[in-house]
């Protein structure tokens, strides 16, 4: 994926150095979109699958509990059961 992505970028460097020389709004548009997806990652949570690996319980049931209100679960309940790896630890 990272080739591709690479790629891209290098093609549209000498399309834009030898064939058109209005690169200002295609690097603002660029901008732009960088700054949506790092501002994105700030504010994205852990995976469930990740915070139930490092044995962090509280918090996978919180990030599992957004996901469901973002997703419009029919559950109007919070999840506030045990995960079967709590179960085997106690």
């Amino acid at each position: 994926m990272q080739i591709f992505s690479s790629s891209v970028t290098i093609q549209s460097t000498f399309y834009f150095y030898y064939i058109s020389r209005y690169w200002l709004w295609f690097q603002i548009f660029g901008w732009t979109i960088n700054l949506i997806a790092v501002v994105g990652v700030i504010f994205m949570p852990e995976s469930p699958k990740y915070l139930l690996t490092t044995k962090k319980y509280s918090e996978c049931r919180k990030v599992l509990n957004m996901i469901s209100k973002f997703n419009k679960g029919t559950n109007s309940k919070p999840f506030q059961g045990l995960f079967d790896r709590e179960i085997l630890e106690a």
